[in-house]
């Protein structure tokens, strides 16, 4: 079983490098936007064979240890060849993975608790943390331009 937080990093590692695998972690914002961004990504490097990723709404999922990795090939190539591959490559740092074989469903990496699991706890704090000031910034711009009296929608009334 992993013991620490590098053996992630590790195995994500040899994945990028031995393995010509592209590794995108906190992707996006979800698995689309994920694969929208994996797939231009794999366009603009030749060497790789595909890709895989987790997207910020897994970062809670993998806090409470299961990281779902989505995955794609290159064109060309076989489609399973990412997901075995990762699978094998993460079974041999001390993970456990599931996968049912089907193209359309994501890995899932079990994540033991310890430092593994604080590593995603940490991620979502900050995420937290970041996106409450973020918000905060965006209600005192509507106050201030709700004092103006002009507002976002130009001062006229939404439809409901």
């Amino acid at each position: 079983m992993a013991d620490n937080t590098a053996s992630l990093k590790i195995a994500f590692n040899e994945l990028r490098g031995t393995h010509r695998i592209l590794v995108e972690e906190d992707a996006a914002c979800c698995g689309n936007c994920a694969h929208a961004e994996c797939s231009s990504l794999l366009d603009s490097t030749p060497e790789a064979v595909g890709y895989i990723f987790y997207h910020s709404q897994d970062i809670d999922n993998a806090a409470d240890g299961e990281l779902w990795l989505g995955h794609a090939a290159r064109d060309g190539m076989p489609a399973k060849v990412v997901p075995l591959v990762t699978a094998s490559c993460l079974e041999d740092h001390g993970f456990k993975v599931d996968w049912d074989g089907s193209m359309n469903r994501r890995l899932m990496v079990h994540i033991p608790e310890g430092p593994e699991r604080d590593y995603f706890r940490r991620q979502l704090e900050w995420d937290d943390e970041y996106y409450d000031e973020y918000s905060e910034g965006d209600e005192e711009e509507e106050e201030k331009s709700g004092e103006e009296g002009g507002g976002k929608s130009g001062g006229k009334a939404a439809a409901g």
